[in-house]
């Protein structure tokens, strides 16, 4: 037949299964004499193939309009489920956590197989969705005394940004998760969160607080969760957040080779700024406080982010602020690397016009730095190369997140007694 019988098909993760969705072609629908016992008897046929070469952190999409029906399986002929008239869905529950799947729909009716669909077997302990995000930020807010749980808005999806606080927000400690979906986010931000209400008093409390902001990009981050196998940026609406906020956003970027004023960039700033809902929610939180840090958690899935700082390009050029940011980046990373690295110190100066860094700098003036892991580390450090292949585990996770409560809590100790605290 010169058309596809199937049509307008997704696919997505759910419950460690995969579910692919279709509609069967309108025409069945407006000609149903052409097509005698369709739908009630419609039949598919399923092909798959495990993408065993992809890795996340090199190939985009473009992997898998290459890859070969020829190569592949077929799972399945048979009768899909009926969602309603004309919508049907068939679930592959024979798959495994961790692995990269392409499918080909067709039928004996066709005389071409549809474009190939990709997913990821996700483990949902390790790329979290919105409500296990939601579920353990109130699970903390209910357990632990004097946790305030507030929403500062929504995101383009209508998803609720929330956040956590405690302890004295005039003197408060910022994370933000997930600015950019596949980068790490809601883990690292609550675990670090819980590791201090777990070891620190009411009479900590009362000179620094906390302040955490899990998801700033929930529908994205509930998008990788459904098993989307690509890299992950921009918001829903196609904007990067991290260059949308109202500080210097008029300078167009080009880093990375993209430009920030182009709409369809990865980098793309938005048609003004501020004009996100997420960035808005973010700047509400933000306002609500008065930071004495910020750390905005950004590298891989899985919530695997190393003491890479990468602060606001415009604070390189300030000795005063530079020194401020040494003061807190040497203690956080001595007790971070347990002993790895020695005499290297992962600090520089380059987030771009319109990021979440150069807006706090310009209306707080206190260090503030995107959390990474740069080309150097990646390449000499076991767990990040796995991590950049999507390999985290709740080993790993934990790790992390230990190190990271150890150099922010080093880090705060001397906070606190330079301050005379």
């Amino acid at each position: 037949m010169a058309f596809s019988l199937i049509w307008n098909t997704s696919i997505r993760c759910v419950d460690g299964y995969v579910e692919i969705d279709f509609n069967i072609s309108p025409v069945v629908r407006r000609k149903p004499e052409d097509f005698p016992g369709l739908p009630d008897n419609l039949e598919v046929i399923v092909y798959r193939k495990e993408a065993k070469d992809y890795h996340y952190n090199l190939f985009r999409n473009e992997f898998f309009e290459t890859e070969n029906i020829e190569e592949a399986n077929c799972v399945f002929t048979g009768k899909p489920v009926r969602k309603s008239f004309n919508m049907f869905r068939w679930v592959d529950k024979n798959v495994e956590d961790g692995k990269v799947y392409t499918y080909w729909l067709t039928t004996k009716m066709n005389d071409r197989h549809l474009s190939p669909l990709s997913v990821r077997v996700v483990d949902k302990d390790v790329i979290w969705t919105h409500e296990k995000t939601l579920a353990e930020s109130r699970r903390i807010a209910e357990f632990y005394k004097g946790v305030e749980f507030t929403n500062y808005g929504y995101s383009v999806k209508g998803r609720e940004m929330f956040a956590l606080k405690k302890g004295n927000m005039d003197r408060a400690v910022v994370i933000v998760g997930g600015i950019h979906a596949a980068e790490a986010g809601q883990f690292t931000a609550l675990d670090v969160f819980e590791k201090f209400l777990k070891n620190k008093d009411d009479a900590f409390f009362s000179k620094i607080g906390f302040a955490v902001l899990p998801s700033a990009n929930p529908d994205e981050a509930q998008r990788m969760a459904m098993g989307y196998t690509s890299y992950l940026r921009v918001n829903s609406a196609g904007v990067d957040l991290n260059r949308n906020f109202p500080a210097d956003w008029d300078i167009v970027s080009d880093m990375y080779g993209l430009r920030t004023d182009d709409p369809e960039s990865a980098t793309y700033r938005g048609p003004r700024f501020a004009s996100e809902p997420e960035t808005r929610a973010v700047i509400s939180f933000m306002k609500s406080l008065n930071p004495i840090s910020v750390f905005s958690l950004h590298c891989y899935p899985g919530g695997i982010t190393y003491d890479q700082f990468l602060g606001p390009g415009v604070g390189g050029e300030d000795s005063e602020y530079v020194e401020k940011c040494r003061e807190l980046v040497i203690p956080y990373s001595k007790k971070f690397r347990k002993n790895e690295y020695p005499g290297q110190l992962f600090l520089t100066f380059g987030a771009t016009p319109g990021s979440f860094p150069v807006w706090v700098y310009r209306n707080y003036h206190v260090p503030v730095f995107d959390m990474e892991a740069w080309d150097y580390f990646v390449r000499n450090h076991e767990g990040a190369l796995k991590a950049c292949r999507f390999g985290a585990d709740i080993e790993m996770m934990n790790d992390i997140t230990q190190r990271h409560f150890a150099g922010m809590e080093n880090y705060l100790s001397k906070y606190i007694e330079t301050k005379g605290l």
